[in-house]
This record gives C-alpha cells, structure tokens and sequence, in this order.
C-alpha cells in the first residue's frame, strides 16, 4: 500500500519575521502590566499621602497662615484634625478670614493618615494671608496644608484606576498586535516558500524581489 508522503515542511528558521518579535511583543504586554501595577500603587499613596502642614494650631489658638496661592483645580487649601470631624462641624468649629473676608469650608472626601484626618476644603480663591481660629470644645488639633482633595472618593479612585489600566490596556493590546502581526506575516511567508518562491531573507541576499 502506497504512503502519502509527508506534506512539505519550512525550515520555522527561515521565515520572516524572526520569531525574535513574539518575544519583544510579549515584553511589551508584560512591561504594560508592570506599568499598571506600578501606577495602581503610585495612585494609591498619592491619595492616602498627607500634604506638607503650612501650621499647626489647636482648639482657641490663632493661627496666619501664608496661602501662595490660590486653589488650584482639584489641589486646594486643606484642613486637617487629629480626630474624625466632619465638614459641618469644622464650618462651625472655625472662622477662617482671607485677604477680602471671610472664606468658607467645602466638603472633602474622607481620608486619613498618620492620625490625621481631612476634615473640609478651605475655599481660598485668592492668595494672602488667612487667619484661622477655631474651638470645638474638644480639645482638638488643626493642620493646614495645600494637597490633593480630587474633589470627592469617586474622582480619586477614578484617577488611580486610570494610572493603573491606562498604560496596562495600552501594553497589552500593542504587544497582542506585534504577535498577532509577527504570527501571520510568518505564516505568509511560509505559504509563500510551499507556492515554489523564496524566504524574504534569501531574496533580500540575492537582490531579486520577493515574489
């Protein structure tokens, strides 16, 4: 009984491109992850990170505080205290006068560290001098500092989850290209060779065209 012969059969060596691009494509989709996590943490910590403190004060002290700027966006003026409160206590603990009088607190999203906690978002629309003096009966402390308020937990936890996924998408759908492209060029190629005409790389060394 006669045997089929065994189909014809390229050298995987001499296809182009080189197998070496399903490599650099999957480099490319790790690198992305890794960017991704990386970014997830950086976010992270930037939103858990306490701003430099401008002043210190506590409950019937007096404190002037140099604002160099206005608020900026989603980075503000903030003011801090070293026990949960919340935004309408602080409205009503303190009395905060800016360059053209009194200036108001807005709500901030919870956050806390190193026994802080962000309790209101000074509303300074201009820069100057601000004299804060607050009394809760309580016995707390106050800390002002100019940071990151993100304007609420969803808009914050939006950008970390942006930081993370935007580069981790990127990475992994550039390097799925790469393979996918590299896997069907060579497969091109191959079938090219199995039709009677030559690897691109033999083509290229004689200097004819590839057929």
């Amino acid at each position: 009984m006669a045997v089929d012969p065994a189909p014809p059969r390229v050298d995987p060596a001499r296809l182009r491109p080189v197998r070496a691009w399903y490599g650099i494509g999957a480099a490319i989709a790790v690198c992305g992850l890794i960017a991704g996590a990386m970014g997830f943490v950086i976010g992270l910590l930037n939103s858990e990170s306490l701003p430099h403190f401008r002043a210190q004060f506590g409950d019937d002290e007096t404190a002037i505080v140099d604002f160099d700027h206005a608020n900026q966006g989603t980075h503000a003026w903030l003011i801090y205290t070293d026990r949960y409160t919340t935004d309408d206590e602080i409205a009503a603990f303190c009395t905060i006068d800016g360059p053209r009088g009194p200036v108001t607190v807005s709500p901030a999203h919870d956050q806390h560290s190193d026994g802080w906690f962000l309790a209101g978002r000074i509303d300074a629309a201009e820069a100057g001098d601000h004299t804060l003096r607050c009394h809760s009966g309580e016995g707390l402390r106050y800390a002002v500092g100019f940071g990151n308020d993100a304007h609420g937990v969803s808009t914050g936890v939006l950008w970390t989850v942006a930081a993370a996924f935007a580069p981790a998408v990127a990475g992994v759908l550039i390097g799925a290209a790469v393979l996918i492209l590299t896997a069907v060029l060579r497969a091109r190629d191959g079938r090219r060779v199995l039709a009677g005409g030559q690897p691109r790389d033999g083509a290229r060394r004689r200097g004819g065209r590839v057929p």
